[in-house]
């Protein structure tokens, strides 16, 4: 047995060595040195990082056109860079012939570091049912942003390769960060986790808009008196039926007092229908089982639904609540 000199025994580590004695770094096996991190400061800073963004897209000026034949019908599409979460595209809605268009939506996104992300803005103007055309594009960096102070963004939209002008955006946004002793919301929790701490007594109202249709006149019948159903909950409504109309506009709100959120299982149940003239039965030109569980995360989501013969179907979905 080697034996140690008292020297020797006087620099061995012990169990009673107090904690400051521990080398601000250590040494990696491959020669390079690991500075000591700071667990609660980093910690403090994440939350920092964390938080909320709010955004209202107000009004597009003088939106351009591919071409002096293309359509101008102008939406605008919302996401966040450097996420963690499955990417969401948050999406105005499709103002018809409007070179000025007015939106005024609101929207909310999930920061996760305000420090490395951009939200980006698209601008695009639909022709058709599966053509789309990009018009340009856009970024606002959010660390620029100063926490709980609203700012107004008046940005130039310009094409990807030639920086092009394509159009003015105004729009307006908030960061909110987490506040101290706020939980920092693990970035893959479920919605329905999260709306329990954001909501605790778990009570909103569930809220169906039917916007319109679109290119109804590819249907095989020649009438188009059309009308859309709603199941939830084991409740059926439904739309006033549009007679003779291939371009709908319902533009009506149903709405679902609920106990709690929406949950995975829950489902809302859409069908299109037209009613011809005559002895002709119903026929369904687009049936769809909707999952819920996203709205209670983003409080508002626009679809667009893709109908037989060709047609489209605009519907958004909100989560509100007394907070």
């Amino acid at each position: 047995m080697h034996s140690h000199s008292l020297t020797e025994v006087a620099r061995l580590p012990t169990i009673c060595d107090p904690v400051c004695s521990v080398p601000n770094t250590c040494r990696n096996p491959r020669g390079g040195s690991i500075p000591q991190v700071n667990v609660l400061r980093e910690m403090e800073l994440k939350r920092r990082r964390t938080g909320i963004l709010n955004v209202k897209v107000i009004e597009g000026i003088d939106v351009g056109r591919m071409n002096p034949f293309a359509a101008c019908n102008p939406y605008v599409i919302l996401r966040l860079s450097h996420t963690g979460l499955q990417s969401i595209n948050k999406t105005t809605v499709k103002h018809k012939n409007r070179r000025h268009p007015l939106w005024n939506e609101e929207f909310s996104f999930n920061v996760e570091n305000i420090d490395v992300q951009t939200l980006l803005i698209t601008v695009m103007s639909n022709q058709s049912v599966d053509k789309h055309d990009y018009l340009g594009r856009s970024a606002i960096e959010l660390q620029n942003l100063i926490p709980e102070i609203p700012k107004t963004h008046n940005i130039l939209v310009k094409t990807k390769h030639h920086g092009y002008h394509v159009c003015e955006l105004e729009l307006e946004t908030v960061y909110k960060p987490l506040a101290y002793g706020q939980p920092v919301v693990n970035e893959y929790l479920s919605a329905m986790q999260k709306a329990a701490l954001q909501n605790p007594n778990g009570r909103g109202l569930f809220v169906v808009i039917i916007h319109e249709a679109r290119y109804l006149n590819g249907w095989k019948s020649a009438n188009w008196d059309a009308y859309v159903s709603l199941l939830f909950n084991g409740e059926l409504r439904k739309t006033k039926t549009i007679t003779n109309d291939p371009y709908p506009e319902w533009n009506e709100e149903f709405t679902f007092m609920l106990d709690r959120p929406p949950r995975d299982d829950d489902k809302l149940r859409l069908e299109v229908m037209n009613t011809p003239w005559r002895f002709h039965k119903e026929e369904s030109i687009g049936c769809f089982d909707i999952g819920l569980v996203h709205v209670v995360d983003d409080k508002r989501i626009i679809y667009t639904f893709k109908l037989k013969f060709g047609g489209q179907l605009d519907v958004e979905l909100q989560w509100r609540t007394s907070d």
